[in-house]
């Protein structure tokens, strides 16, 4: 018998329902004939509505997290150099109209042959030295031409056209 008693003295005073809210019992609060329900007893995500499935809201909220995670973990683990080149790679996948004001102005641009026929010249002195880049790139074109033959028309000689 005394071991029953030693029993009984270790129960828990916490047990049962001992302690009843008063919410619960119908006393105070404007939430009428409501059940009592212990907030940290609740989940984090809204309570289910579908047949006990959780709703869209709830689930897409959970997805994020777990993705917001999995990428700061991957995101950890990178240099700096290819964080940033993951970081642009993702915003010019979801802006791709976000770089046009980046691109260069090409209406502006010459070839090497444009600049050879601005500057061409049908006779160049051997001594002179080129004043700028273009009249050198045109004397270079000049000096690898094959001169053993030449047809021409010299009406323009004068002008050294």
């Amino acid at each position: 018998m005394s071991f029953k008693r030693a029993q009984d003295d270790y129960d828990s005073s916490f047990e049962g329902d001992g302690f009843v809210p008063k919410r619960a019992r119908g006393g105070g609060g404007s939430g009428g004939g409501r059940a009592y329900r212990d907030p940290i007893l609740q989940p984090h995500y809204s309570a289910p509505r579908n047949n006990g499935l959780p709703s869209r809201a709830a689930l897409n909220d959970l997805s994020c997290v777990t993705i917001g995670q999995t990428l700061r973990y991957h995101q950890s683990s990178l240099t700096a150099y290819d964080r940033h080149k993951m970081l642009v790679n993702q915003y010019l996948l979801y802006h791709p109209q976000s770089t046009a004001f980046l691109a260069r102005d090409s209406s502006q641009d010459r070839r090497d042959m444009d600049v050879v026929r601005e500057n061409h010249q049908f006779l160049w002195d051997a001594k002179e030295e080129p004043s700028t880049w273009e009249k050198a790139l045109a004397k270079k074109y000049y000096n690898k031409l094959f001169k053993e033959y030449c047809i021409c028309d010299l009406d323009r000689y004068k002008e050294n056209k």
